[in-house]
């Protein structure tokens, strides 16, 4: 059988077991327990040296922690710094950037020098970069407080006790120096010039007591921030006026239109008087119209009650005749006279006019002879 094949057979049981005895001496039982000793003692290391890397690991997350830490208060401290101060520029990262530090002499004599690199050559120009009057070599500052501009040859091209004083606009200056430019407070022909926005002046404010502006005995403020400062409140005065202007345009525009609304109320209001004029003027006109036409109903009504008295008076008289005329015994003239009478006064009723003015009953207008010193059709009033 294959020796392989026969350690399967015995590894998985295959085959029947057979328990061996195989004794022990004295030396065996010795190595045994050294064994035993060794095992625990490397285990004892191996959990030592877990205990160790643990720690180990342990410090690093804790440094990884503090290294964040710091990090983050680097990061703020920047943040603090550059509210602070505003952008700053490294001028240490810029002289290892364009220039190169050379030895000269040997020993005690040993001195350092700086020489621009190829190509890294930062131009000194006046104020308008127009002209240029030289090429940076060093930008030093000396034991009397002042600081010094040196060009290539070691001439002092400018010096001041303040920054703004060697640089044109030192806020600018990173922009300057990634232009290879370096701009002084110089003209073209190397006067001097006041850089008027960075001056400091005297404030100016406004005593709301006396009414006066007075200006500060020790604070200064930059003619820029001053600038900045009136700038900012003529703009303010210039919303408010634009305000102002608008609500007066507003405002315009409505009493624009009330006046052209008052116009059109006028104009009608004189169409409605002119109107109402003509309407009293028809109405008195009416109104005249009328008590004439009353004045004649009433003379015309008077007339006709005098002409039916004078009717009534008449048939009785004749009534009267005809008695007297049908006692005489002549029977024909009387029947003859007595029927032309009554229609002769049929038609004088007949002829009478019509009463104009109605009674209120429908009443017959009441028979009156006239009053003495009546004047018959006079004017009668109107109730």
């Amino acid at each position: 059988m294959n020796p392989i094949t026969g350690f399967f057979r015995w590894l998985t049981n295959k085959d029947k077991r057979i328990d061996v005895a195989i004794p022990l001496t004295q030396d065996d039982v010795r190595k045994h327990k050294v064994l035993v000793q060794e095992l625990a003692t490397v285990k004892a290391q191996l959990a030592r040296m877990k205990a160790e890397q643990r720690e180990e690991t342990e410090k690093e997350k804790a440094k990884d922690k503090e290294q964040e830490v710091i990090k983050d208060l680097n990061k703020q401290l920047d943040e603090i710094n550059r509210s602070r101060f505003g952008k700053t520029i490294s001028l240490g990262k810029f002289f290892l950037m364009n220039f190169k530090l050379i030895e000269k002499g040997t020993g005690k004599d040993k001195q350092y020098d700086l020489i621009p690199k190829k190509d890294r050559k930062v131009e000194i120009t006046d104020k308008d970069d127009s002209e240029v009057f030289g090429i940076l070599k060093d930008i030093q500052v000396t034991e009397k407080g002042h600081m010094l501009i040196t060009d290539i040859y070691n001439n002092p091209m400018i010096y001041s006790t303040k920054i703004d004083g060697i640089i044109y606009k030192p806020e600018s200056l990173l922009n300057q120096l990634k232009r290879k430019r370096l701009l002084i407070p110089k003209d073209k022909n190397y006067n001097t010039i006041v850089d008027i926005e960075n001056l400091e002046v005297n404030d100016v404010v406004y005593d709301d007591d006396t009414k006066q502006f007075k200006e500060t005995i020790e604070y200064k403020v930059k003619v820029r921030e001053l600038l900045i400062q009136k700038q900012k409140i003529i703009q303010d005065k210039e919303a408010y006026i634009e305000r102002l202007e608008l609500a007066q345009v507003n405002q315009t525009r409505e009493i624009n239109d009330l006046k052209r609304s008052i116009l059109v109320a006028k104009n009608q209001s004189q169409t409605y008087q002119s109107e109402l004029s003509q309407t009293m003027g028809i109405t008195m006109q009416l109104e005249a119209k009328m008590s004439d036409m009353q004045r004649k109903v009433t003379t015309l009504t008077e007339m006709k009650a005098y002409y039916e008295i004078q009717l009534v008076t008449f048939q009785r008289i004749i009534d009267k005749l005809l008695q007297k005329m049908e006692k005489s015994g002549d029977k024909g003239l009387y029947e003859i006279t007595k029927e032309e009478v009554f229609l002769d006064l049929e038609r004088a009723k007949n002829l009478l006019p019509e009463t104009i003015v109605q009674q209120i009953k429908g009443e017959e207008p009441e028979k009156q002879m006239p009053q003495p010193g009546q004047v018959i059709g006079g004017a009668a009033k109107i109730r």
